[in-house]
């Protein structure tokens, strides 16, 4: 099955066989930004959801596990980034020219914030098990972050 969010908020559910199933989040009704994550190692899924100021993670009963309130408008879709089998959100603020790395209960990853300004891509460039990061800065540069233990 797969899962998409329409300009209002709501996310639909939708199975191979055909099943949708739809959840409402009223908080965010202008356009969000929608992901998921696995919440446990049981492989519980949470919702990402995220518009304006805005990052929340709700359970699939759609009630509000977490919230992170930014300092300024999400441009970019924030994305869950998984290493060392933990899952991780980054999102970039563009006005403070920084991405942001924290787990779902807010703790931020070692030595982030970290330079960048655009929206980014990661994976693992070196075949070596770390996540590498690339993202473009406000001096027109790309700059590589590679997150490892």
């Amino acid at each position: 099955s797969f899962a998409s969010a329409d300009s209002i908020g709501d996310v639909f559910d939708i199975s191979f066989a055909g099943v949708v199933k739809k959840r409402t989040y009223p908080n965010f009704k202008s356009n969000p930004f929608y992901n998921y994550i696995a919440k446990d190692n049981n492989g519980k899924a949470e919702s990402v959801l995220s518009s304006n100021k805005i990052i929340s993670g709700y359970g699939m009963d759609t009630a509000e596990d977490w919230k992170l309130i930014t300092t300024d408008n999400i441009v970019y879709s924030p994305h869950i980034i998984y290493f060392n089998e933990k899952p991780y959100i980054a999102y970039v603020s563009v006005s403070a020219a920084k991405i942001y790395l924290f787990t779902p209960l807010g703790v931020s990853y070692p030595n982030f914030p970290v330079v960048g300004n655009t929206d980014f891509i990661t994976g693992d460039l070196s075949g070596n098990g770390d996540i590498d990061l690339i993202i473009g800065g406000p001096d027109k540069k790309l700059y590589h972050y590679r997150l490892n233990e």
